[in-house]
């Protein structure tokens, strides 16, 4: 397993989204129910990139290559979805557009595992690196922001990948349309932005 991020992350306050994205930075947005959809089943798919929207915003976040995905118990999401490195060998990985960074990986196919947990205080206070980066005590009491460990893993895909949900939890919402989706009717948008993120 080769080890590509390991650090405290945040992300913007607009979306709550961890993205990866292939160069250039592109985006694109073709439907106007892309919000909704990535609420109901925990990410928007494009051909370039990918969003996953977090609950609270901020956590910590590991990126990882390695030979097979394997899900951990402790995981609340859980998602599988194909991924093309290009010809360039890199992608980038943010929450912010201003706070980014770029994992170098063999351009081809891969499965995508993305995984979220929630944490408590005793997941932050058993690492001293968790601790020393959230400056967290014995004493803190979470008031609606509480941290989260996003892991995405990377597997050089040996056949076609299946998006999948492998375990989600809803967080509920009011959005309107969201009633006629379910999570195994997943949705992955063809479009392909042309305009500079």
């Amino acid at each position: 397993m080769q080890l590509l991020i390991d650090k405290r992350f945040d992300c913007s306050s607009v979306g709550k989204n961890l993205f990866i994205l292939q160069p250039p930075l592109t985006y694109g947005d073709p439907s106007s129910m892309a919000p909704n959809i990535s609420r109901v089943q925990g990410f928007t798919w494009y051909p370039n990139c990918i969003f996953f929207p977090f609950r609270y915003g901020n956590g910590w976040l590991k990126v990882v290559q390695t030979d097979k995905a394997r899900m951990r118990t402790e995981s609340s999401r859980a998602i599988i979805l194909p991924f093309e490195v290009p010809d360039e060998g890199y992608l980038t990985v943010g929450g912010s557009i201003d706070d980014t960074d770029r994992i170098d990986l063999p351009p081809g196919q891969y499965k995508l595992l993305f995984e979220l947990k929630t944490w408590t205080l005793g997941d932050i206070l058993s690492t001293e690196k968790y601790q020393q980066a959230f400056d967290y005590s014995a004493k803190t009491v979470f008031r609606g922001n509480i941290p989260e460990l996003c892991t995405v893993t990377f597997v050089p895909a040996r056949e076609e990948v299946k998006p999948e949900l492998l375990k989600f939890s809803s967080w509920g919402s009011n959005l309107r349309g969201e009633s006629t989706l379910s999570p195994k009717e997943l949705v992955l948008f063809e479009y392909l932005a042309e305009e500079p993120y």
